[in-house]
């Protein structure tokens, strides 16, 4: 095979690569267009907390979507095991003169954790209170939007 044929191979080859690279990137199949709802939030991250001794540092960030709100949490601590923590039975949601529970929230373990908590609400609420109950060093945690 002489010069010119390896570089005409090489050259088609590379060309090939470049394609497949560039339609995978830029192709997505109709069925997953559009399936993953975005969560919306006009809701900034409020803090309570710290990571100092004996303390826990707890960031909560919004976002409704439809008849739902969840909250984006995030426990940091470096002296606190999180795993004694259930969070189903220490959040409260208040809004619009209605207390709620969680329908799901993470298990926490270890010093640093982070899942969704979800409220069903059967509405979409702008104002509202979380009450965190019985994480010390503050035992009672209020965020409020």
């Amino acid at each position: 095979m002489n010069k010119k044929t390896q570089y005409i191979i090489l050259g088609v080859v590379t060309l090939l690569i470049i394609s497949t690279i560039s339609f995978s990137m830029l192709w997505k199949p109709k069925s997953l267009k559009g399936t993953a709802a975005q969560p919306t939030t006009n809701f900034e991250t409020k803090s309570t907390g710290s990571t100092g001794n004996e303390d826990v540092q707890i960031d909560l960030t919004p976002y409704e979507s439809g008849n739902q709100l969840t909250l984006k949490l995030t426990a940091n601590t470096h002296s606190v095991d999180l795993s004694q923590f259930n969070l189903k039975e220490m959040v409260t949601l208040e809004a619009e003169g209605e207390t709620y529970k969680p329908s799901s929230s993470p298990s926490l373990s270890g010093h640093h954790a982070s899942g969704n908590i979800v409220f069903n609400t059967n509405t979409n609420i702008k104002r509202f209170k979380i009450t965190i109950q019985g994480i010390q060093k503050t035992n009672q945690r209020v965020f409020t939007w």
